[in-house]
């Protein structure tokens, strides 16, 4: 009992599967808290622009004070161009600093009410020039007035696309500020015309902003929901395989240490059978060795799928006597098909060549474990192991055969075959005490047959039986000088009748 209290403690599972502790590998960076809305991503995009965007507005400034050279005092150029370089340095200061905040999301309204005084700001610098350039007229800098009139607002809407108040606040002290010298200085018959059509712009432009950043909010809800989704979707990947990881674990541990202590039990029931007995102690002593057996073999199934689950199992590559592997494996078929009085069937065909390459121990248990299933699942009638060379594959120096096994058992409907390869499938609750097993050979038996590059193929009809097959491709040998494909002697086609 002490044994298998440590090995419990040492491999049990937690009791959550979903809570199980994932592995470093495969742990997905998830923010404690997702910011509620999206204006801090608004605000990361419009900080995250901001640098470029001041530096070509500084730009801009410099060819517009070289424009007014021959206007405006030099003193009071180099004072408005300093103001220009000032707004653009704090614009970078506000973008370092946004990008260092750690806290940033929680802070959106301070950082919001920065991005709009920084366009109101940006709005007042801009606003001389255009009165600089004189009252509007036909010469080239009035029209490079008007031009400014009508295109910085524009500019300002898809600087500030992502946030349209930094449009509003611009708009508002550019256009106002430019409407107030027209009300004060211009001639009366243009004073207030042109004051309305500044303000029906700026409206037009408030608008075309608004407009911009719902599409943009649009978009931008659809990106961060895509990048909410793939990385929910990495965590449950991660999650699934962390629990799969670790059942797996469980099962090896599990069976590692059931294995030792029921070696020594079978050890023992064998012993028991050599001694000489009475009737009673001698059926006891054969019911304890085909019992220990059938959980050896349990056992043994766990052990491989959880091989298969880490993927740690490799094919070998090593010459074997296909013909004779079949033999043994339809020799035991017929053993447990005679127990239950069905009759056998070993068809070999004469092209199935005596030597290949490749795994014989794979092979042997993916074989072994589909004519378990077929003795288990048949009550009368027959079971038969089938092997041929598949034509139409003209490969030098290589064949590709298809195995099958066939029973005339219980079968299945096309929901149940399609899950019969899960681990631990049942079909229902009475196959599973009629009929005693893991739930793991064809899992076990689907896996070697997609590593050795094939696919298992199931067909099955309720009450008829069921055939499974696969078509996999061996290297052929040499022995003797003959190539490995010439027809068999050594294992003919044979049919063993039940008892």
């Amino acid at each position: 009992m002490d044994y298998f209290e440590n090995a419990v403690r040492d491999a049990a599972l937690p009791p959550d599967e979903s809570q199980a502790p994932v592995p470093a590998s495969v742990q997905v960076a998830v923010p404690d808290a997702a910011p509620t809305g999206l204006q801090p991503v608004r605000m990361d995009r419009s900080y995250a622009e901001a640098p470029g965007i001041a530096l070509a507005g500084l730009l801009a400034a410099v060819l517009t004070g070289a424009l007014l050279w021959d206007r405006v005092a030099p003193a009071t150029l180099y004072g408005w161009l300093a103001v220009h370089a000032g707004l653009a340095i704090a614009t970078l200061f506000l973008a370092r600093a946004r990008r260092n905040d750690a806290l940033r999301d929680q802070h959106t309204r301070t950082w919001a009410l920065r991005l709009t005084t920084l366009g109101v700001l940006t709005g007042l610098a801009w606003s001389p020039a255009p009165i600089w350039m004189g009252p509007l007229g036909s010469d080239a800098l009035s029209v490079a007035a008007v031009t400014m009139i009508a295109a910085l607002p524009v500019l300002s809407a898809w600087v500030f696309r992502y946030y349209a108040q930094g449009t509003i606040g611009f708009a508002a002290a550019f256009l106002g500020t430019y409407a107030v010298y027209l009300l004060a200085f211009s001639e009366a018959p243009l004073r207030y015309p042109s004051a309305f059509a500044l303000a029906g712009w700026g409206a037009f432009v408030c608008v075309l902003s608004l407009r911009w950043q719902a599409i943009l909010v649009k978009l931008i809800d659809a990106s961060v929901q895509q990048g909410r989704y793939v990385q929910g979707l990495a965590l449950a990947n991660a999650l699934a395989d962390s629990s799969l990881r670790a059942r797996a674990d469980f099962l090896s541990n599990m069976g590692h240490h059931l294995r030792t202590p029921l070696t020594v039990v079978l050890g023992m029931a064998k012993l028991l059978k050599i001694m000489p007995l009475g009737e009673e102690e001698m059926e006891a002593a054969n019911m304890i060795d085909r019992s220990g057996e059938e959980l050896l073999g349990h056992i043994n199934q766990l052990l491989d799928a959880a091989e298969l689950v880490y993927g740690q199992v490799r094919l070998g590559h090593a010459e074997f006597d296909l013909r004779a592997l079949l033999e043994k494996v339809g020799t035991r078929m017929a053993r447990a098909a005679q127990e239950k009085g069905l009759i056998a069937e070993l068809r070999v065909a004469d092209d199935v060549p005596h030597l290949v390459r490749g795994d014989e121990s794979r092979l042997r248990d993916v074989l072994t474990n589909l004519c378990d299933n077929a003795v288990k699942f048949t009550a009368a009638g027959r079971v038969a192991l089938l092997a041929e060379k598949v034509q139409g594959y003209p490969t030098p120096g290589r064949a590709t055969l298809k195995f099958a096994v066939v029973d005339t058992g219980i079968g299945m409907d096309k929901k149940i075959a399609a899950h019969v390869h899960e681990p631990f499938f049942q079909a229902d609750a009475n196959a599973a005490r009629n009929f005693r097993g893991a739930g793991l050979g064809l899992t076990i038996a689907c896996r070697l047959v997609q590593l050795m590059d094939g696919r298992m193929s199931i067909d099955s009809t309720p009450g008829r039986g069921s055939t499974f097959s696969f078509i996999t491709e061996f290297e052929t040998a040499v022995a003797g000088g003959t190539t490995a494909g010439a027809p068999a002697q050594s294992a003919p086609n044979r049919v063993t009748p039940g008892v």
